[in-house]
């Protein structure tokens, strides 16, 4: 599948593409302003590290399609109200 990563291949990785692997994940997940304290604490724990990489991962995804899904009801709601007053406005 094109563009499909798996964190569960973190396992497979040696020690130096390991560390540059978490790295870069802090540094994303900090840039998110995620609390990244537990993350550090537990970095020699690759099997922990990938659950709650996995879990933030699925946060991120539902916060935003849940957003994406009130943008949608949003727009349709304006359209009715839009429609509501050009029909008041013809009669």
């Amino acid at each position: 599948m094109p563009g499909y990563f798996s964190p569960y291949k973190i396992f497979n990785a040696d020690a130096e593409l390991y560390n540059i692997i978490i790295q870069g994940t802090l540094k994303a997940l900090i840039m998110r302003d995620y609390d990244t304290t537990n993350i550090t604490l537990i970095r020699q724990s690759r099997k922990q590290l990938v659950r709650i990489i996995v879990r933030l991962v699925g946060i991120e995804n539902k916060t935003n399609l849940r957003a994406k899904q009130q943008s949608g009801k949003r727009h349709h709601y304006e359209e009715s109200v839009e429609k509501a007053t050009k029909k008041k406005l013809s009669v």
